[in-house]
């Protein structure tokens, strides 16, 4: 029957670039189509797109076997049950979804339950087809159909020609008869018909080299010759290098194919033989019941020689139970001229298992290593980072670096407190790429830097707008802003990067956010811009303080939620630490600051759960949760979660740990505060309202024993300077000038890298 077939464009570039790779070619199905105007005549087109509306059918592949190294035969059976449906197209379509080639063929109608079976075989040749397929069987025990005469009759059935003991063997009669009488007798095991299928069971004890099956159709019989042997492990095929492969290099990998069997899963891989020998038949290397190099095999150093020297190498395969394969065919290459390679590179830092690691670190290796020496220059470099020890969930990758080649800063903000992997490759201009290096790891610390997360930034107002470069990073996340004027008597501001830089909170005072334009124009990547001579944020000629706080594990929290007039209703803070105080506020109506400190507001501490922000008052029940917080949560009540109303919540962490970067505590009148660092920023409150202004204190304006610069947030006047309210600060802490029992938000000061 005439066809035009031909391999698509699309199948082609799929077959080039799994034969580079050696990679396996997997078919998937059969797919038939009616595509109108075309029949056996018409030339088959590589670039012919197959519409959806043409498919009539699809079929699994029935039968796989090669013919050769280089050609393989896919085989389809459309039996009596398919149909109704004409087709004048089929093709072969790969699990990746390629039609990868199909032939026009004559028009064939299909039709159901009157006994019409098709059988169709589909040969595709291309390099190592019977390696990268997989393909164990020549076509010849089956492809090729018992076909006899009976009677002038034909009767041809599929299956295979060689059998093994203990399995059991199917066979499909492809021009099955429903008007026909058959019958079937076996002299070797049993046979058994159904329909148009015929099934053999060889017993596992048999010594017979062949079974004879009859066949009767019509009382006419027939008789077929089916060889039989014992299960064996298939002799392998050796893939890499080629046969016959010039400009071996010193150290190749030897590839041959996966462990198979026949009848197919019946022992698994146990070990495998090796065997090199040179061009006159000695013995050079072998590798006998090796279970590592199961299917590939480098060759060490010093074992070939270069200047063309040509080697000859074999392998096998043991099973379990079956024992050795056959030796594979040999297999023929010769070596370079000159041997050159080229080293992994050797990491330098950071040290492997160190710990405390930045989270945008630099990673250093050493320089390009080639043998010999000059021989070739780098010209690219590859860094890799992982979160695991096997290498699986890669974190970043550098990408191709044509500079800086022996270090790169990792270009993404890692997590805290979290173990990495890395690696790194050079990339010779002629060699090509060295393997990646042995895997290190560092973790990195437990908190963020204080100067990546916290900032106090004194300026003027001027007419044109400030523009403050201070390092946080306000576009990539979230974050607080409070402004306060020193030198004039005005409110606090407070925005966030939740409600926009429109929004603006003030205290002292209770009333909602109010929208204030030109205040604060842009939260932005490095810090934040204002306004010109607008307000409390820029007043023209006015000293001006302002608080960076930016959200981060460890460290604050910033988040919106809409009341639901639960009482004790939990919420999710990102703190992933100890709470160490929290502010409420409304923001579309009147309530004051709430804020909930651990010193004071735990369940132990005689009930009494909070203080006010925005006044001096001491401590109250006021409206915060019953509950304490923990690592994840936090709570609220009454005035705090008033149904359908929205808040705005400041939360701030207590991490007493070596890298902790912010701690929250209390205590009693003049009472010194070790903290295992110098603080930077205090915010500290009396609690029994006879000295409960909430002052705030920075090294930017001034801390130590000649006196503090205060601004107070539950008032709104002028900057006092060479107050004492802090009697003495050091390297590990500090203690308050205080008379009485008193709250405090201490951060830490930068730490240099």
């Amino acid at each position: 029957m005439a066809v035009n077939g031909t391999i698509t464009t699309a199948g082609a570039a799929y077959l080039s670039q799994r034969i580079s790779a050696m990679a396996n070619v997997t078919i998937d199905h059969f797919v038939m189509a009616n595509v109108p105007g075309i029949d056996e005549t018409t030339e088959a087109d590589p670039n012919f797109v197959l519409a959806e509306e043409y498919i009539v059918a699809t079929a699994p592949v029935y039968r796989l076997a090669h013919n050769g190294e280089n050609s393989v035969v896919y085989s389809m059976v459309l039996d009596g049950e398919e149909g109704d449906y004409d087709f004048n197209w089929y093709g072969l379509v790969t699990n990746t979804g390629v039609v990868l080639a199909f032939a026009n063929i004559p028009q064939v109608a299909k039709r159901a339950s009157v006994g019409q079976v098709i059988n169709r075989n589909f040969i595709l040749p291309f390099t190592a087809a019977k390696a990268l397929t997989g393909a164990d069987i020549p076509s010849e025990s089956w492809q090729f159909d018992f076909t006899e005469t009976i009677a002038e009759v034909t009767v041809s059935l599929l299956g295979p020609r060689y059998v093994y003991t203990g399995g059991t063997y199917t066979y499909q009669f492809t021009d099955w008869d429903d008007f026909s009488t058959y019958s079937v007798f076996s002299d070797v095991g049993v046979v058994t018909l159904g329909n148009a299928e015929m099934t053999l069971d060889i017993p596992s004890n048999t010594t017979a080299e062949e079974c004879l099956v009859t066949v009767i159709r019509n009382g006419s019989a027939r008789v077929l010759t089916i060889r039989v042997g014992d299960p064996v492990v298939a002799q392998p095929t050796l893939i890499a290098p080629v046969d016959g492969a010039p400009n071996i290099a010193e150290t190749p990998t030897l590839t041959m194919s996966p462990f198979k069997t026949f009848p197919p899963d019946t022992d698994t891989q146990l070990s495998a033989d090796w065997e090199l020998y040179d061009a006159n038949d000695n013995l050079v290397l072998s590798s006998y019941d090796d279970t590592v190099s199961l299917s590939a095999f480098t060759i060490p150093e010093g074992v070939l020689t270069e200047g063309g020297y040509g080697y000859k190498w074999r392998g096998r395969q043991n099973g379990q139970v079956l024992g050795n394969s056959e030796w594979s065919e040999l297999s023929i290459f010769t070596t370079k001229d000159q041997f050159a390679y080229n080293s992994a590179p050797t990491l330098i830092a950071p040290l492997s298992g160190s710990t405390d690691i930045a989270l945008q670190p630099m990673l250093t290796i050493s320089g390009y290593s080639v043998t010999p020496a000059g021989f070739d220059a780098v010209d690219a470099v590859q860094f890799q980072l992982y979160s695991d020890s096997g290498l699986e969930n890669l974190v970043w990758d550098s990408g191709v670096l044509t500079s800086g080649f022996t270090s790169v800063q990792v270009g993404v903000e890692l997590a805290i407190g979290q173990e990495y992997y890395w690696v790194a490759r050079h990339r010779g201009s002629s060699i090509g790429w060295t393997g990646f290096s042995v895997p290190w790891s560092f973790v990195t610390r437990e908190a963020e830097l204080p100067q990546g997360v916290f900032s106090a930034d004194l300026y003027f107002g001027n007419l044109s707008g400030v523009q403050i470069n201070n390092g946080i990073d306000f576009a990539g996340k979230d974050g607080m802003l409070w402004i306060k004027q020193r030198d004039n008597p005005n409110a606090h501001a407070l925005y966030d990067t939740i409600r926009g830089p429109l929004y603006r909170l003030r205290t002292p005072g209770a009333s909602a956010h109010a929208g204030v334009v030109g205040g604060l124009e842009s939260f932005n990547a490095d810090g934040f811009t204002l306004g010109g001579n607008v307000g409390e944020t820029n007043q023209n000629g006015v000293k001006h303080v302002a608080w960076s706080f930016r959200k981060a594990v460890g460290f604050f929290d910033v988040f919106e939620f809409e009341g639901d007039g639960a009482t004790d209703r939990a919420l999710s803070h990102g703190l992933g630490k100890e709470v160490g105080a929290y502010i409420v506020k409304r923001i579309d109506g009147a309530s004051d600051f709430w804020l909930w400190h651990r010193a004071v507001s735990k369940k132990d501490s005689g009930g009494y759960r909070g203080l006010k922000l925005n006044d001096a008052a001491g401590l109250s029940t006021y409206y915060l949760g019953d509950s304490d917080p923990t690592n994840t949560e936090l709570f609220v009540s009454g005035d705090s979660n008033v149904l359908g109303a929205r808040y705005i919540v400041y939360v701030f962490a207590h991490d007493p740990s070596p890298s902790g970067i912010i701690q929250c505590g209390g205590g009693g009148a003049y009472q010194r505060q070790d903290l295992g660092w110098r603080p930077q920023f205090i915010f500290q409150a009396g609690t029994n309202g006879s000295n409960g202004d909430r002052q705030l204190i920075d090294d930017a304006r001034g801390i130590g024993p000649s006196g503090e610069a205060i601004l107070m947030a539950n008032q709104t006047g002028y900057e006092t300077t060479d107050q004492d309210a802090i009697l003495e600060v050091d390297g590990t802490g500090f203690k308050p000038n205080a008379g009485g029992p008193t709250i405090f938000i201490a951060i830490r000061e930068p730490i240099p890298v």
